[in-house]
């Protein structure tokens, strides 16, 4: 199949999908989980099959009390990544024999406002944050593998003023934001984030 046909066959695939979504919420969620888990299976490093069985348990009970903007958001962007996204880390895949993952976690900072006991971000140094430009770069490379779902960790991530200003910039990207909630300033340079 050519190129002109694949992109016209997906973006008809995404649009039934999205309007299944909308139509249909609960049911097209049930099935979607359902679908993710047996997608899941094929992940061979059992950790990172292990933390996606978790997020899909977790999944439908956080969906029900998030915003409806987040909510829609996670699953279009969850849409696009099993639709556009497993075809372009197929193709990554085939072009250079690196298997992308489905998703990235990466922390920009092991800054944190908290001294939690036991949290793994007391064992790092908290000289220096990631260089934006690097984030940004991270993020851009991970999108042209066909990653369209992040977790952001940390240390804490809103330690870092200019992170919200840096994700905005991938508005295709669904991000996760590991925080502990406690911001002590305005982000983003509107500081109305």
């Amino acid at each position: 199949m050519n190129a002109v046909m694949t992109a016209a066959m997906e973006s008809i695939e995404l649009k039934a999908l999205r309007g299944a979504a909308r139509l249909a919420p609960r049911w097209f969620e049930k099935r979607l989980f359902a679908c993710a888990a047996e997608a899941a299976k094929a992940i061979t490093f059992t950790p990172g099959r292990e933390f996606v069985y978790h997020m899909l348990r977790a999944g439908p009970a956080i969906l029900a009390k998030a915003n409806p903007q987040c909510r829609a958001k996670a699953i279009d962007n969850f849409l696009v990544s099993a639709v556009r996204g497993k075809r372009e880390r197929m193709q990554y895949h085939r072009r250079t024999g690196f298997q992308p993952p489905y998703l990235l976690v990466i922390s920009p900072t092991m800054r944190c406002n908290l001294r939690c006991t036991g949290c793994y971000a007391m064992k790092y140094g908290k000289g220096e944050d990631m260089p934006a430009d690097l984030l940004d770069r991270i993020l851009r490379e991970a999108r042209g593998m066909g990653m369209y779902f992040m977790t952001i960790s940390g240390g804490e991530p809103f330690a870092r003023p200019d992170i919200l200003d840096i994700l905005a910039r991938h508005p295709e990207i669904y991000f996760q934001v590991y925080t502990n909630g406690n911001r002590s300033r305005p982000l983003g340079r509107s500081g109305s984030r």
